[in-house]
């Protein structure tokens, strides 16, 4: 209930003909919603003192994303945004998620009034990690604005993974117009000129990665143990030119390696131990497109490849026991052959399942390992700096 954050961004008001609509979200800060029908709005944040605007425009079927910042200006397609995010869920935590009641209204206080609309101050009550909390809000049963509620909501699901978010404007029926510290000060109906929704951004200022990184977020944490030994040196012009051991706590493992040939890069990841389905089953399982699909065998384990169109990256995944290989490459590299080549998938040592249980490293009063204190340490130095 409390994701003010998204409130702030997207709600709107009447559904028949133009208008705008400001929300404050604190002293400093304004949300402007320019509304002319499903393919055509904008949403500006601005910050007072701060020379920073992000908007978010759609025109007819592209939507994207705008970030100023003096005299930086950076143009994000949502579609891909909206598919990134789609792909950071279904590799986030595999755990089951129940879903808690939807918010009700409580109790309904005093009649107001909020930019000239009729109003009326409620309670919501909503579930929060298994207990019911409260939040004061202001609700409108307006037909105009709880229809508008309705469309922009769908509309603007093309922002989210989530589809439709309806569910984040209206309550029991009622459209929300205030909440924590959002507060809907200005309607103005006027009509809006078809300019104010084109692309203003002359350029996408975000240069392509050409060199991929080689152990995000964690930092290199040792020497490569297994996959340095499944790898040549050279082939086919191809350098060897890095492994290392990225990430070995209680016997869950990574290990990568970088391959260059001229000034492309292939990037090599051994996830052990990780229970990892591959970044092509999780791409398949959110219908992500994937282009020149193939399903095989090298060396007798199982294999899929494809280029992953949302993320420009060619991508193989190799399933070995309890532990999957995957190269990737943001250049048109045919990486079965590459992978027949470079590959000695016969040296790999399988390693014995486990799963982490945080609460066994403290059972009967023992503490955890120096050599996993020491592992935990590293990690962290990498993650937050020394």
């Amino acid at each position: 209930m409390k994701k003010t954050f998204l409130f702030s961004i997207f709600l709107s008001s009447l559904l028949y003909g133009d208008f705008t609509m400001v929300y404050q979200m604190d002293k400093d800060t304004n949300q402007i919603i320019k509304y002319k029908d499903a393919k055509h709005f904008k949403i500006t944040a601005t910050q007072k003192g701060s020379s920073g605007v992000t908007k978010m425009i759609k025109s007819g079927n592209k939507a994207y994303m705008i970030i100023k910042n003096g005299k930086s200006e950076q143009k994000i397609d949502m579609s891909k945004m909206k598919a990134l995010q789609s792909l950071a869920n279904a590799m986030g935590s595999e755990t089951s998620q129940h879903e808690e009641p939807q918010p009700k209204i409580k109790s309904f206080g005093k009649d107001i009034k909020i930019a000239g609309i009729n109003a009326q101050e409620a309670t919501i009550s909503y579930q929060e990690n298994g207990h019911t909390q409260t939040v004061k809000a202001i609700v409108s049963k307006d037909e105009d604005i709880v229809d508008a509620m309705k469309k922009f909501s769908q509309a603007m699901g093309e922002f989210s993974s989530e589809g439709n978010m309806q569910d984040m404007f209206l309550v029991d029926g009622y459209a929300i117009l205030k909440i924590d510290s959002m507060q809907l000060v200005k309607f103005d109906k006027s009509s809006i000129d078809d300019k104010d929704f084109a692309q203003t951004a002359t350029k996408n200022t975000k240069k392509a990665v050409k060199k991929p990184p080689f152990c995000p977020v964690t930092g290199v944490v040792g020497a490569s143990k297994q996959l340095v030994k499944m790898l040549k040196p050279q082939v086919n012009g191809w350098k060897l030119v890095k492994t290392a051991t990225c990430s070995n706590m209680m016997k869950m493992i990574i290990e990568n390696a970088l391959y260059q040939k001229d000034n492309k890069y292939i990037h090599i990841g051994l996830y052990i131990n990780q229970q990892d389905k591959g970044i092509i089953a999780k791409h398949k399982s959110i219908n992500l497109p994937i282009k020149d699909l193939k399903r095989g065998k090298i060396q007798g384990y199982k294999y899929q490849s494809g280029l992953l169109e949302t993320l420009d990256t060619y991508a193989m995944d190799i399933k070995l026991p309890n532990a999957m290989l995957t190269l990737t490459s943001y250049h048109d590299v045919n990486l079965k052959e590459f992978a027949k080549d470079a590959l000695n998938l016969k040296l790999f040592k399988p390693v014995k399942k486990s799963s982490f249980d945080p609460n066994s490293m403290f059972k009967d009063g023992k503490m955890p390992s120096q050599e996993d204190m020491k592992k935990m340490g590293d990690m962290l130095k990498n993650i937050f700096g020394k």
